[in-house]
């Protein structure tokens, strides 16, 4: 499943990581550069 997370901070972040880990496709955005490694 392709998913898409808007507002990705430590909530989604954490929903990415889960949803990878389980084979899903998955986008963020985020409104600052800050995190973006993580």
């Amino acid at each position: 499943m392709r998913v898409a997370i808007l507002g990705c901070g430590y909530v989604g972040l954490e929903l990415g990581r889960q949803l990878t880990a389980r084979g899903h496709e998955v986008r963020g955005v985020r409104r600052s550069d800050g995190g973006v490694r993580a």
